[in-house]
């Protein structure tokens, strides 16, 4: 008898958040009279000064920490049904993309390219269609 009903209800699935460092932006005080570059042998002073001439404002990214056995669930789902709603997408989404087989000696412009099952990682890298993104806000 099978008495699982689901994995939306398994609390060992779900999993968490974390909070890892983005970036730390520095602006300079109007107040500072610290003029050109210092460099200290002390880390203490260092950020004293730091401290002392520049307000600093934390950024942080927000990532999902989740067990091994979802990683493994959500590429099944991606393999067998997520890149089917992903060919759908117009060109005009350029983020966080399948990777597609794009051989143009193989496939016409109009032609549906196939989901690249076999490459390392699913998703194309984020940087370029970013920059694309941008081009195509101006």
């Amino acid at each position: 008898m099978k008495s699982n009903s689901g994995f939306e209800g398994d609390e060992d699935l779900l999993g968490d958040f974390r909070l890892l460092p983005k970036k730390l932006s520095t602006y300079r005080k109007s107040e500072s009279n610290e003029n050109g570059h210092v460099h200290f042998s002390k880390p203490e002073r260092s950020v004293e000064s730091l401290f002392k001439n520049y307000d600093i404002t934390p950024e942080f990214r927000i990532v999902g920490d989740f067990p091994v056995d979802t990683h493994i669930i959500s590429a099944l789902w991606i393999n067998m049904i997520g890149h089917q709603f992903d060919a759908k997408l117009d060109n005009s989404c350029y983020g966080a993309r399948l990777k597609r087989i794009r051989n143009d000696e193989l496939f016409a412009e109009d032609d549906e390219k196939p989901f690249h099952i076999s490459s390392i990682g699913s998703f194309v890298p984020y940087f370029q269609p970013y920059q694309k993104w941008c081009e195509a806000m101006v």
